[in-house]
């Protein structure tokens, strides 16, 4: 039996194809802190249509990574989109439910972390947590979930006869791993490629 489409899928199903990608209007983004607000982004503006790139470029602390991930909607909690407009494919960033976000975050909307090793849980093996989004974003039978899981992480498309799983999909603090982080992420979005990442 077929899944039944969410209320996200149908939306971007059914979106205008001659409207940008994203549209970000007037965007600001503050944090609170202990001396008052901060305001890390003032009044940017970004178009991307469809099959568009935009590189954003800039210094260390020009807000850059803020950007993407109040279009995310991954903020801190100190943080806040404090004013403008973020439209993914006519989805209103701002408005939508969690649950939503959700469904355009990995499959439709993705980034690869500045540091990976800050991106995955220190406690879940990596391969678990690759599992975990082809499980919510790729049709893929539960069967196979570990041996794409296993393929993302090793570059090799099919487990080698005899090797452990255990190896393939170490914790993220492991020896094993530490040269793996940049792959793991960029397994996963490889994996479920977006149109916006």
């Amino acid at each position: 039996m077929a899944k039944k489409p969410s209320k996200t899928e149908t939306l971007l199903r059914n979106s205008d194809k001659s409207l940008p990608l994203l549209d970000v209007q007037d965007l600001t983004v503050e944090f609170v802190t202990r001396r008052g607000i901060v305001r890390a982004v003032q009044h940017i503006n970004i178009s991307v249509a469809k099959g568009e790139s935009l590189a954003i470029v800039g210094e260390s602390g020009s807000g850059k990574s803020v950007t993407s991930y109040a279009v995310m909607r991954i903020l801190d909690r100190a943080g806040r989109i404090a004013d403008g407009s973020v439209v993914f494919s006519g989805i209103d960033v701002k408005a939508a439910s969690e649950a939503e976000m959700r469904d355009l975050r990995g499959r439709e909307i993705s980034m690869i972390f500045q540091s990976p090793r800050l991106a995955l849980n220190p406690i879940r093996k990596i391969g678990h947590q690759i599992e975990d989004v082809l499980l919510r974003h790729v049709q893929v039978d539960r069967t196979q979930v570990t041996d794409r899981a296993i393929a993302a992480i090793t570059g090799s498309p099919t487990p080698r006869p005899g090797v452990s799983t255990r190896g393939a999909m170490p914790p993220p603090w492991s020896r094993t791993a530490t040269s793996r982080y940049p792959s793991a992420w960029l397994a996963v979005t490889l994996m479920v490629p977006p149109p916006l990442g």
